[in-house]
């Protein structure tokens, strides 16, 4: 929905500000684009495995679809789409999920409320990293889960070993590190 403006002559007349409302979003590109293609970012592929959940929502039902569970906090902020798709490259896998929300303003606040208002980010111990405006990362068993912010986005990515089990590798991060950066590097400024 496209806020409207209204011009007041006693706005005008005194040189005033005009505020549009705190819709961010309506000059950004389309959701979609923000994912990178194969090797965008070196060495990472979509993974394709049909079994993984891959795809666009701009409503609860259609992202309650795509995620299992933690969503909560986040459906009831004022966003306008979501996506979620897989990545791989030769010995990490990468769950990538954007969030696009109407300002940076809702951005912040879900950033700062998500860790004590979702069940899943909770439960997990964070400890803050350096990517966009803000971010955190969190060793969940075999995996990294990264929770970034940058304007109008949180970025959520959870990397991990194609084939180990048990201790996240170091290796995985800095990989998975490498990769967000790059997802970040593809958005507006």
């Amino acid at each position: 929905m496209r806020a409207h403006c209204v011009w007041l002559l006693a706005t005008i007349s005194t040189g005033g500000a005009v505020s549009c409302g705190d819709d961010e979003t309506e000059t950004l590109p389309k959701l979609e684009t923000l994912f990178p293609a194969d090797n965008a970012i070196t060495g990472w592929t979509v993974d394709s495995d049909p079994s993984k959940k891959s795809g666009i929502a701009d409503d609860d039902n259609g992202i309650v679809a795509l995620i299992n569970g933690g969503a909560e906090a986040f459906l009831k902020r004022d966003y306008t789409a979501f996506g979620l798709k897989q990545y791989k490259n030769n010995t990490y896998r990468m769950e990538l999920r954007i969030w696009q929300f109407k300002s940076t303003t809702v951005s912040k606040e879900i950033y700062d409320a998500v860790t004590s208002e979702s069940s899943s980010h909770a439960a997990s111990t964070w400890t803050d990293t350096a990517m966009g405006e803000a971010a955190r990362v969190a060793e969940t068993g075999d995996s990294f889960w990264y929770n970034v912010r940058k304007k109008v986005y949180l970025v959520e990515g959870t990397a991990k070993d194609s084939v180990a089990v048990g201790q996240p590798d170091p290796a995985c991060k800095t990989a998975a590190e490498a990769f967000l950066n790059g997802v970040l590097a593809g958005m507006p400024k």
